[in-house]
């Protein structure tokens, strides 16, 4: 016999005894039904999702304060059940019945110890359904198996040991699906998260591809040299100095800063420290840099010492140095936005 058949037989068998649970395990009493209100099963559903024509997709959610074993569940308003995609880390098969529209049997292999289930809110299968509803509706069958209900679809039997094994799990817990568990499903688009854009002003450069914001004299206030139709807050760089080269320009999509669009990074070009001058202080920086005595290795001060030549890519020589001691000597002034 296949390895495959053997699986097959053995899932078969478990269903069987779901089947039959109203009357074998029933019959023996609390080993197999149990009437305690303290042992209880959650279910819901995910919101559907459209796969085009009358196919939809749903979570089901199972949330349990006890081990679980075999797990049965129908869905309402479906056709056709097509597929069932078990949740990670549950059980590595299940059966669906085409014949009984919407109904699905979870079971393991009891050939093999197999640990129980721990539900906590989990995703424990993904169904693919088809349905004639034009909008998509489906609901979980509130029909939980009991002593009183021998044929109910709604199953998560409890496992006394922890393990998976026909002669230890017991059914009749306390059960129940949250809210009346009919969703609807649209075509229309989800709204879009509120956002906001930023735009230089004043001669400010919003380099949106490298995440960096220049164009801002030296010791200047960034902010306004940006324009936004959400919020800008200016952050401190390392050195304290919120005008200063490492500085953020943090957008955010309103005044009381609930959403964080995205972080900027403040470029002075020529300020190599931080500070926000553009003195000998940052000469002598970039000075080491290309006698090559002290790297610099920060990317966002290595771009501001780039000063010299305007291009895509940042190569910082002798010409940069050049530049940047004429300008401190006053000798020939920089462009605040060098490389826009």
């Amino acid at each position: 016999m296949s390895k495959s058949r053997k699986v097959l037989g053995a899932l078969l068998a478990v269903v069987m005894v779901l089947s039959v649970l109203s009357i074998s395990a029933f019959a023996a009493g609390a080993t197999s039904y149990e009437d305690d209100a303290s042992f209880t099963q959650s279910w819901s559903l995910g919101t559907p999702v459209s796969l085009g024509g009358n196919q939809y997709k749903v979570d089901v959610i199972l949330s349990t304060n006890y081990p679980v074993g075999p797990v049965s569940f129908k869905l309402e308003g479906v056709t056709t059940v097509d597929e069932v995609a078990i949740g990670p880390g549950y059980y590595a098969g299940a059966l669906y019945d085409k014949a009984n529209s919407g109904l699905v049997l979870m079971v393991p292999d009891t050939a093999a110890t197999v640990q129980a289930l721990n539900c906590n809110n989990a995703v424990i299968a993904t169904v693919t359904y088809t349905t004639s509803n034009a909008n998509g509706a489906v609901a979980i069958e509130k029909s939980a198996k009991t002593a009183d209900n021998p044929n109910g679809s709604l199953v998560a039997s409890r496992c006394t040991g922890g393990t998976v094994n026909v002669s230890d799990f017991v059914v009749g817990q306390t059960t129940t699906v949250s809210g009346e568990l009919i969703y609807e499903v649209t075509e229309d688009e989800p709204t879009p998260p509120a956002t906001a854009t930023l735009t230089g002003t004043n001669g400010g450069f919003v380099d949106e591809a490298r995440g960096y914001v220049y164009g801002v004299p030296a010791k200047a206030n960034p902010a306004t040299y940006f324009s936004t139709t959400g919020y800008i807050e200016m952050v401190a760089n390392a050195a304290g100095y919120t005008n200063g080269t490492g500085a953020k320009l943090n957008l955010y999509t309103d005044s009381s800063k609930g959403t964080l669009v995205k972080s900027y990074t403040l470029v002075i070009f020529g300020d190599l420290n931080n500070d926000s001058a553009v003195d000998v202080n940052d000469t002598l920086v970039l000075s080491k840099h290309v006698s090559a005595t002290a790297t610099i290795v920060d990317p966002v001060v290595l771009f501001a010492s780039d000063v010299a030549e305007i291009g895509s890519g940042v190569d910082v020589n002798v010409n940069d140095l050049n530049a940047l001691n004429k300008h401190v000597s006053a000798v020939l002034m920089l462009a605040d936005n060098v490389r826009a």
